[in-house]
């Protein structure tokens, strides 16, 4: 924020359009810092800006009186911008905050199920379009009598029956 308004004043104070600069500033302050950060960049920036008009006043007092109408839009720029970046980055907390949460619950629901499929009496195996064994319960590796890879097997080495009765089903599933 300093370095920019130090720019305005050695260019042509906020006719240089170099304040547009200090809004992108604001928001970048307000997204990357936590909590109301926003609002002090702003309240920092906009005080800034008067102070660099003052000081313009000071070194030409025949200074245009526009620049007061100027510098007061752009604090209003600023504050609004910062209320904007504010907003975004709490919702986007939240939203990782709950995008995490979702993410152990559903690590959790897998432990879940694994364990809930670990222990039925029927043999179960999941299998994918490869016929790649990726999940097998301990009833189904002794059903199969082979021995307890806990996946990654080929259907037919495992059981070439079962994968001729599979080849048989995906032909005529009715």
């Amino acid at each position: 924020i300093l370095a920019i308004v130090l720019l305005m004043h050695a260019g042509s104070g906020l006719g240089s359009g170099l304040g547009i600069l200090l809004v992108l500033a604001v928001a970048v302050g307000g997204m990357l810092l936590p909590g109301q950060m926003a609002y002090f960049f702003a309240a920092v920036a906009t005080l800034a800006v008067f102070g660099e008009i003052g000081l313009s006043l000071l070194e030409a007092p025949s200074g245009d009186s526009e620049d007061f109408t100027r510098a007061g839009l752009l604090g209003a720029t600023l504050f609004t911008t910062a209320v904007i970046a504010h907003l975004i980055a709490r919702h986007i907390r939240e939203t990782e905050a709950l995008a995490e949460q979702r993410g152990v619950d559903l690590a959790n629901l897998s432990h879940l199920n694994e364990h809930v499929i670990q222990r039925l009496q029927s043999g179960i195996l999941v299998i994918d379009e490869h016929d790649q064994v990726r999940l097998a319960n301990d009833t189904a590796w002794v059903m199969l009598q082979a021995p307890r890879e806990r996946g990654g097997g080929h259907l037919q080495s495992l059981s070439p029956e079962l994968a001729s009765q599979l080849r048989l089903w995906r032909s005529e599933p009715d």
